[in-house]
């Protein structure tokens, strides 16, 4: 009962301090979320976890308001040291002396689910130990009861138009209850760690030492990149050169924006959250990734979606962006589509301009800038953003930022340009990488240079034939096979050719290539047996 005069008192006190706001003309979408934000901080996780999970919702909130939210992420009080110990032992089975003969009790870092800390195993390796705080989920299934009975009341009242306040919050749920399983999010890293390879770290698990609630991972040494870019910001970069001598700095972020792009458009299983704290540079110059308690899963289909929209913007090709963006969202029956079409062209053109300008400033070469004024027009339009690109955009979002934050410049739209040219070419470039294969090269180019002469020296017996006996030729057809042998081995090729190319993962489709591939064997069948 407490939780329900918890939630009744909140709405109050937001709808209370709205009129008043209102009233006296300082009600800006910012000064609310403000006071919303500092509501929710005192209100226990599943407020702070729906607060930040609105954060993401720039097509629901306006982009002031995600803002504001978006500083629940920011670091959270610590648990006092005897939960610490009761954590551990009630989790691992035994004494925290026994399991951890050393164990730090000040923590590395907090946040609203867990905190971080070092400590030493038996074995005598250095580890992070990521603990989970008590009672999260029994008290968000609690407060997950109350918010239904309340979302349903709201849509079916129609409080908050056509927004589906119920779809939403199904949404929050499943983004929240994934986040509590640690068991999930070792098995993101370990995938994640064979999927990048040698583009970047990431920490081994100890699945010995870890259950739900508890993450043992490899302990990494470095300097994160917030620490970093706040050294630089205070005019303290001989402070960087010590804690990383000789370390390109220019040269890691590409490494690490490399890999984030890997991670979003190749295997589709990336880390959701890639803020300066969650990325950090060993003394060697190897970024690290760590902390995957947020992160995201796209299906091949949403995978090739977005790397079509997100290589036409690099491209320039604001068009077909448009229409590409149609199938990430969701229009409605008040969407004007051609409108709409053309203001997003117009927004992107004008973001691309300034994203080119190395002179422009920085807040207006940023990415984000351009996310935000279109997901501003999906308001305007009515036109809704699919769920599952929610941490997309947040990712690509904090790696441009993150990028822009580097004393020397990396442009990330260049960097992308540059990623989808090597993992998604044209057929022709395709085509020149496959004639790159000697083995390949050599039995295609002999062949091709074979045809000319083949289909020469037919069609010159074919002629003197005719020359002999014209009629008799016509009845048998043997010009028409001396032309269509060539003819068919020409077609064939192309649509072997066209198979390749398709199934080389990037512009045409692999069904659309098969299919072309299997019409062309059958016409060259056709030309050969006639």
């Amino acid at each position: 009962m407490s939780r329900v005069f918890l939630l009744w008192g909140l709405l109050v006190r937001q709808g209370f301090r709205v009129l008043v706001l209102r009233a006296t003309g300082r009600g800006s979408p910012q000064e609310l979320a403000v006071g919303l934000r500092r509501s929710l901080e005192g209100m226990g996780l599943t407020y702070v976890k729906l607060g930040q999970y609105l954060s993401l919702r720039m097509d629901l909130l306006p982009r002031e308001a995600c803002v504001e939210l978006g500083k629940l992420f920011e670091r959270a009080r610590p648990m006092p040291p005897e939960a610490v110990r009761r954590r551990v032992e009630e989790e691992l089975g035994g004494p925290l002396e026994r399991i951890f003969p050393e164990f730090e009790m000040e923590p590395l870092g907090s946040a609203s689910i867990a905190q971080v800390h070092r400590a030493r195993t038996a074995a005598g390796e250095v580890v992070a130990v990521k603990l989970q705080r008590f009672d999260l989920e029994r008290t968000f299934r609690s407060d997950m009861r109350l918010f239904r009975a309340l979302t349903r009341f709201v849509d079916r009242h129609r409080l908050l138009g056509a927004i589906p306040v119920t779809e939403t919050l199904e949404q929050f749920a499943l983004f929240t209850l994934r986040e509590l399983d640690f068991f999930a999010e070792a098995r993101i890293a370990e995938t994640v760690r064979h999927d990048v390879g040698d583009r970047l770290v990431v920490p081994r698990v100890d699945w010995a030492l870890s259950t739900q609630r508890l993450l043992t991972m490899e302990f990494v040494r470095g300097v994160s990149l917030q620490k970093i870019f706040d050294l630089y910001d205070a005019g303290r970069s001989d402070e960087v050169e010590k804690l990383l001598p000789g370390v390109d700095l220019r040269a890691a972020v590409l490494r690490i924006a490399d890999a984030c792009l890997f991670q979003l458009f190749s295997t589709g299983r990336f880390h959701g959250d890639p803020h300066p704290g969650n990325l950090l540079i060993r003394p060697d110059g190897a970024p690290v990734l760590i902390d995957f308690g947020i992160y995201g899963m796209l299906t091949r289909t949403r995978r090739e979606e977005l790397c079509d929209y997100m290589e036409a913007i690099a491209m320039g090709r604001f068009a077909r962006a448009a229409r590409v963006h149609d199938r990430l969202s969701v229009p409605t029956d008040e969407t004007d589509v051609a409108s709409y079409h053309r203001d997003f062209a117009d927004i992107m053109s004008r973001w691309y301009s300034r994203a080119k300008s190395p002179d422009a400033p920085a807040e207006e070469r940023h990415l984000g800038s351009a996310i935000g004024e279109i997901t501003e027009l999906q308001r305007r339009y009515h036109v809704r953003m699919e769920p599952d690109q929610l941490l997309v955009w947040r990712a690509i979002g904090l790696l441009d930022a993150t990028a822009l934050r580097v004393p020397e410049h990396v442009d990330l739209l260049a960097l992308m340009e540059t990623f989808f040219l090597r993992t998604r070419p044209t057929p022709m470039v395709r085509l020149l990488r496959l004639v790159g294969d000697k083995g390949v090269a050599s039995a295609s180019v002999q062949e091709g240079l074979s045809w000319p002469g083949q289909a020469r020296a037919l069609l010159t017996e074919a002629r003197r034939s005719a020359v002999g006996n014209v009629h008799q030729e016509r009845a048998s057809g043997r010009v028409a096979r001396g032309v269509a042998r060539p003819l068919a081995l020409t077609v064939s090729a192309l649509g072997l050719g066209i198979l390749s190319l398709g199934a080389w993962g990037g512009g045409m489709p692999e069904g659309f290539s098969l299919a072309v591939a299997v019409a062309l064997a059958g016409l060259a069948w056709v030309l050969a047996s006639r």
